[in-house]
């Protein structure tokens, strides 16, 4: 039985190109710190190397790692470089890089139990291993969460529940609660309420950050 052709990449010539991606990464993982911490270039400089029309046919995968090595890795800032230590932490550990790739092919959705049992029951469980390495008590639990704003957005959602309970069945709409001020200036965090206005609507909602 012959197998039908969906446009993607043949199996064995995506097999090819995955053992010369993996030599890529290692090999950038071991040389990084020969490289610039941060593009000295002009804004546009990159740009102005990329067609302005987008290719009519695919290009081998032999020029695209080619293109990334040209253009994209000196015009990046490399935040897992040795000598970057600022904003977030070196996640681009071997382990890390690894889980990603295990992760991409399975296409996980962990929205509900139902949407990826494996996912939702493998998380609780490592959960309650930090919980346990964090000598925190029993009934300490929680979720993965994927960005510092959806925990934020969360938090804010916590809050408003803790000074008027029932809001998402009441509403906030002719009840005495007390309201919070915007901020004169706009704080980088500012986005996450707006969200949780998003999130929440129809009812009005009076937390700013």
């Amino acid at each position: 039985m012959t197998r039908r052709n969906l446009g993607d990449t043949p199996p064995e010539e995506f097999r090819k190109q995955l053992h010369e991606l993996a030599d890529w990464v290692a090999d950038f993982r071991e040389n990084i710190e020969s490289l610039r911490v941060a593009p000295g270039e002009k804004p546009g400089a990159i740009r102005a190397q990329l067609p302005a029309q987008g290719p009519e046919e695919g290009e081998s995968f032999a020029k695209i790692l080619a293109d990334v090595d040209r253009l994209i890795v000196p015009g990046m800032v490399h935040w897992s470089h040795p000598m970057f230590l600022g904003y977030f932490g070196w996640t681009a550990t071997a382990p890390g890089i690894l889980g990603e790739i295990i992760s991409a092919p399975l296409n996980v959705n962990a929205m509900t139990w139902r949407t990826c049992p494996a996912a939702t029951e493998l998380e609780t469980v490592v959960i309650d291993w930090l919980r346990q390495w964090l000598g925190l008590p029993d009934e300490f639990g929680g979720v993965v969460y994927d960005t510092a704003s959806v925990g934020i957005m969360h938090a804010l959602a916590v809050a408003r529940e803790e000074a008027a309970p029932s809001t998402r069945k009441l509403g906030l709409i002719n009840r005495d609660l007390l309201r919070f001020p915007r901020p004169k200036k706009r704080q980088s965090r500012s986005g996450s309420a707006k969200k949780m206005c998003v999130v929440f609507r129809p009812i009005r909602i009076f937390v700013w950050m």
